[in-house]
């Protein structure tokens, strides 16, 4: 958007220059012309940049919803799992792979956990913060209700 109001401005500017130097208009008329360019810009911009970004950030609420109420479980579910794993008759130099295997496969899951619990808490502050500006609003979809930042926490009971 702001490309298109500089454009929209520089062509404002240039067209009431021409116009102040090649007639003999007073600088009232060529403010109001340069100024009418400058707001067709604008108009031009918001219209063009609005339905993009809300429909954009309706895509982006959705996806944040899915990972909180679907994807986020099954994260759980295969960490949980992984974790549970129990080895036994093994041969003694078969146990050490299974249980590096083992290990590096929970090590997965969890980083993969931990960069989507980081991608949700991020946009969900930027949604909040941006959805709380009267200017930026109207651009947003607002959240689904519920929706709220997902911290880790280490079980150490052994439950």
């Amino acid at each position: 958007m702001f490309p298109i109001i500089l454009i929209a401005t520089f062509i404002g500017l240039l067209i009431g220059s021409i116009v102040l130097i090649r007639t003999d208009r007073d600088l009232e008329v060529v403010l109001g012309i340069v100024g009418g360019i400058i707001s067709v810009g604008l108009l031009l911009a918001i219209t063009i940049t609005w339905p993009i970004s809300y429909y954009t950030s309706v895509g982006e609420a959705t996806r944040m919803e899915a990972f909180y109420y679907d994807t986020l479980d099954a994260y759980e579910y295969t960490v949980v799992a992984t974790g549970n794993i129990e080895i036994t008759n093994a041969d003694a130099g078969l146990v050490d792979v299974a249980y590096n295997e083992q290990g590096v496969a929970t090590s997965n899951r969890l980083q993969e956990l931990r960069d989507k619990i980081e991608w949700f808490n991020a946009k969900l502050r930027s949604y909040e913060r941006f959805n709380s500006m009267f200017i930026t609003d109207p651009f947003l979809a607002n959240l689904p209700s519920g929706l709220a930042p997902i911290t880790l926490s280490i079980n150490l009971g052994g439950d």
